[in-house]
Parts: structure tokens; sequence; C-alpha cells
């Protein structure tokens, strides 16, 4: 009896029910109280055999336990299992130990043979999930995405696949398909996004109407992740705006028409541009594209010489009334700063945003009116002499001249007034006019010079030179020679003198010719070794902001191809941007064809004239 109650204490802590084997000695202790001493020692037996078999039991739920437990973890099914185990308990509370131990070691089986199901399914799983990846991989390389480690990911999943961790390897997997799948997504959206805003620039209710049907079909696709056709659909889209859509430059017409509505709200007059518009969408209509981006050429070039006209202007009537406010000590920060924003997108030739911030320079200058309890009169009369000026200009339009000096003398005084200096003409207004703008010119930009005559972008180059201090010249032509020719001898020896003469710590100009020639010399790149070329040019970027003139572009067509030296220009491109240099690209217009031109076009961020 004693080894019997003893027993009882080892099953305290046990999920597995004892009643059965309480109940036992209970009758044994009945019986030995009645001096049935045989029958008692027979329960007692009976009792400890049963204790023997409630130990063996009470292991193998325990583990049944744990395998429910676990899986309820993971989210997997465990509701039979979990019903077959109060059944277990249940015969056990019963006395029917034997088939208690049967039916827990049949639901344990059950349950091997289910993760060996699951863990064949999982694989699957993660064969499935790494085809998805690879899926998602190939795309993004086509969008010219780069999804990061992702490859990494799918090769540590896969270590540990083989490693047995399978559940693991598929919730890596998952993550990464679940993150790449939202970026390359987003991606897809914006460029959706992007092809419909190109939708208004097409005029043939045809191909507009197609467009329109793919990207419908392409936003239903990318919602159900259908990634390789949203991309197939995205390539007929961009190819009907290639085709169809109606640009000059990086310029589209929607971005002309915008820069025309916000030019017409700081009162500039543009019906005739306006027209020039509507007869390029005509021209365009009818399949005349040449015609078509002649006219909005046309109205591309009128916008850019009225708009920073315009906008100085409508600064220089402003400056008055901020000198009023100045004097009634009327915080004037916020107007000055979106009237030197807008100087500064005019130098980068963002029309849209110069326009935008003048007009909030003028909401500025109205509301600190509107403190003094009248209207902003000055900006009213600068509207409207803004609009007559425009009309006047329409019959006899000034010269390149005139308006390059306008716009300088504009710039400087502005420059001046918020400086606190007067605004006094400068001697170098007074002096011709070179073909380009150096004020069109910004850090970080990659310009193409369509011209015939070199000396004028020789002249160009001189003139950033002298601001910037360093500079690089490509050039086809022998270097001394060119320098001759160019008069860059004289140019270079007159600034050094210059900066001697001065009593400060101003330096020499730093300037080198890279000569393209077979001719074997230190100075010399060979036309074919365009990765030499490439590591020297990036070499002087990495120094800081310089000036690159890049002649010789179609002597590196005739030696390589087309495609080859566009990549090069792509790659300079980045660098420059980043290095805050300018580069210069000079091409005879007539050299190449029109497909190839508007390509090169369209890999620089400026094009001249």
């Amino acid at each position: 009896m004693k080894k019997a109650n003893s027993k009882i204490s080892t099953f305290d802590d046990e999920t597995v029910p004892k009643e059965h084997f309480e109940q036992l000695i209970e009758e044994a202790r009945s019986l030995a109280d009645a001096s049935r001493y045989n029958e008692g020692i027979k329960k007692i037996e009976e009792a400890l055999e049963f204790g023997d078999k409630l130990e063996e039991i009470s292991e193998r739920v325990g583990k049944l336990e744990e395998n429910i437990q676990v899986r309820r973890k993971k989210g997997m099914n465990y509701e039979p299992f979990e019903k077959k185990l109060e059944e277990v308990k249940e015969k056990v509370r019963k006395g029917k130990v034997d088939k208690a131990l049967s039916i827990v070691d049949e639901t344990i089986r059950k349950i091997k043979r289910r993760k060996k199901e699951e863990r064949t399914d999982i694989k699957k799983r993660i064969n499935e999930t790494v085809q998805d990846l690879n899926e998602i991989l190939e795309i993004a390389k086509k969008f010219e995405m780069d999804l990061g480690d992702i490859r990494s990911i799918i090769s540590k999943s896969l270590d540990l696949s083989r490693e047995g961790r399978v559940e693991k390897a598929l919730e890596v997997l998952e993550k990464a398909r679940d993150k790449s799948s939202r970026i390359l997504s987003e991606e897809i959206h914006n460029t959706i996004s992007e092809l419909k805003e190109k939708k208004d620039s097409i005029f043939d209710d045809k191909k507009r109407k197609e467009l329109e049907k793919y990207l419908e079909d392409a936003s239903k696709a990318i919602k159900r992740d259908r990634f390789q056709k949203t991309y197939e659909l995205i390539t007929k889209c961009k190819k009907i705006t290639k085709k169809s859509g109606l640009k000059v430059g990086n310029m589209s017409l929607t971005e002309i028409i915008n820069i025309k509505n916000l030019s017409e709200d700081i009162g500039l007059e543009c019906g005739d541009i306006d027209e020039m518009i509507t007869e390029a969408k005509e021209e365009h209509k009818r399949g005349n594209t040449r015609r078509a981006k002649n006219k909005l050429r046309k109205a591309k070039e009128e916008l850019m010489r009225r708009v920073p006209q315009g906008i100085q202007n409508v600064m220089k009537e402003g400056m008055n009334e901020l000198e009023e406010a100045k004097k009634r000590d009327e915080d004037i920060s916020k107007p000055v700063s979106h009237l030197k924003q807008s100087n500064l997108m005019i130098k980068k030739k963002n029309f849209v945003e110069a326009l935008e911030y003048i007009n909030k320079f003028t909401n500025t200058l109205e509301k600190i009116k509107e403190k003094d309890g009248s209207p902003s009169a000055t900006v009213s009369r600068v509207k409207k002499k803004t609009r007559h000026e425009v009309k006047k200009k329409e019959t006899t339009k000034p010269s390149r001249e005139v308006r390059t000096r306008s716009v300088s003398q504009s710039h400087q005084k502005e420059r001046d007034w918020t400086n606190g200096k007067a605004s006094t003409p400068s001697s170098k207004d007074k002096e011709k006019s070179v073909e380009f703008d150096v004020d069109e010119f910004y850090e970080g930009s990659t310009n193409l010079l369509e011209v015939k005559d070199l000396s004028k972008a020789y002249d160009l180059f001189k003139k950033l030179l002298e601001k910037s201090q360093v500079g690089v010249c490509v050039t086809r032509e022998y270097p001394e020679k060119a320098k001759k020719k160019y008069d860059l001898e004289e140019f270079l020896k007159n600034q050094n003198t210059k900066g001697s003469s001065m009593h400060s710590d101003d330096e020499d100009i730093d300037f080198s010719m890279i000569w393209l020639s077979n001719v074997d010399s230190k100075e010399t790149v060979q036309p074919k070794d365009l990765e030499k070329l490439s590591l020297k040019l990036e070499s002087f970027i990495t120094r800081g902001m310089g000036i690159i003139l890049f002649n010789g572009f179609e002597y590196l067509v005739s030696n390589n191809n087309f495609k080859t030296v566009i990549h090069l220009i792509q790659s300079l491109k980045d660098q420059v941007a980043m290095g805050g240099s300018i580069l210069l690209i000079t091409v005879s217009p007539d050299a190449f064809n029109k497909t190839q031109l508007d390509q090169l076009e369209r890999e620089v961020d400026e094009v001249f004239p």
C-alpha cells in the first residue's frame, strides 16, 4: 500500500488523469480494512501495474502534447490531434490504458506522416517562391532596378533548406518575395503614371485609345502580381508614346504648355505661342512629325526667350515694394527667398519651378501689402506692364545679343539687390555677346552643342573656364594647333598673368587636353580605347567642379559604333551630375540621321542652340 501511495505522488505534476489508479488503491484499502487481505493484495498489484502503464502513457502523452503545441504555434492544423489527446485521457480515466496507449502511438505516427508530407509541401513552396523571386529579378533588371541582395538571400535560404530548416528557409524567402514584389510594384505604378501623363501629348485618337487600353490592362495585371504581362504591356505603351508623343529635346509638349500657362499667370502675353502649339498639334495629328517638331521648337524657343525677361521684370518692379516693406520693418525674408530660388531655377533652365517661385514671390508681396490695408498696386502694374512690353516686342523681336545682355543685367541687378548693393551696369554688358549665354549652363549638367563652327563652342568653353579655373578639352585636332586656332594660348596666358599679378592665393588655370588620335604620345587616347578615355575624364571629374569640352564625337562613332559611344556619354553624364562639373559635347547635326540625333538629345540635360 505504501509503494502504491508513493507512486501516486509521481503523477502530481502530470497531465495524464489518475482517477482509476486512485480508485484501485482505495478499493485495496477497503478490502484490507475488511480483513480480505488476499483480494486487497491483488488490487494493490493491479494498481502498481496500472501505475507502471500510467508512467509509460504519461511520457507518450507529453510527447503528443509537445507536437500539438508546436503545430499550434506555427499555425498548422492541430485540432484532430487535440481530439485524440482528449480521447486518450478519457480511456485512462476509465482504466483502459492499453487502448489509450494504442491511440497515442497511432496519433504520433500520423503526426510524423503529416510532418513528412508537410516538409515535402514546404520544399515545393520553397521552389515556387524561388521561381517567383527569379522572375521578379528578371523583370526588375528590365526596368533597370537594383533589388539589392535578393540573390544572396535565395542562396542562404537554400542552404537552410539543405540543413533541414525548411520552415525557416520558406519564411525568409516569402519575406524577400513580398518586399521585392512591393518595390517592383511601386516602380511599375510610377512608370504607368508617367505614361498616363504622356497621353495628353498624343493627338492621334486611335493611338491614344490604344494606349489607354494597354495602360488599363497593365494596371489590372500589376494588381495580380503578373509582372511579365505588365512589362509586356508597358513596353507596348512606351513604343506608342515614343512614336506618337510630341517632344522637343528633353521637353515634352505637356511641359511646354505648363510653362506657357504659368507664364500667363505673371502677365506674359502668350497668344501667338498658343497658336504655334495648336499648329504643332494639328501637324502631329496629320502625321507630319518633322513639321510638328519645328513648330513646337519655335514655341519653346519663344517661351525660353520671354520667360527669363518676364520674371526679371516682375522681380525688378517687386523690389520697389520690398524696399517700402523693409522701411516699415516688415519681415521680407520669405519673398527674398522666393526671388533667389526663382533666379537659381532660371540658371538651371528649370522654368516651371522658376515661374512657380515668382508666383509665390508676388503672392507674399500681396500679403505683406494687405497688412498695410491696401492691395499690391506694384505687382498689378508689373503684370500690366509685362503684357504691354510683350505686345510691343512682338513686332520687332530683339536680337540674341540684346536678349542675352538684358537677361544678364537683370540677373546682376537682382544679385546686387539681395546683397544690399546698388545696381550698376557691368562693363561686360557693353561687350559683344557670344553665341551662348554662360548663365544657361549650370553645375552638374551635360549639354549638347549642335554647331558646325567649333569656335563658338571654344568661346563658351573659355568663358566658363574663366569662372571655374579648371578644364579639360577632348579634341580631334593636334593640341598645339587647336590652342592657336581657337586662341586658347592667348587666353590662358592672359588669365594666368592676371592671376599672378593679384596679391592673393589664386593659382593658374588648371587646363589639359586629350588628343583623339592613333599617334603614340603621352597626351593621346586612341579612338577605339574608350575605356581609357572614360578613365581619364572620370579622374578629372572627381577632382571637383570643372569644365569639359568634348569634341570628336563623330570621330569616335566612325571608329566604334553609335551605341558604344552613347554608353560612354551615359556614364560621363552620371559622373558629371555627381561631381558638379559641366560637360559640353559638340556635334555637327548633319553628321547623323534623325533617329541617332534624337537618341543623343535624349541622353543629355540640355540641347543648344
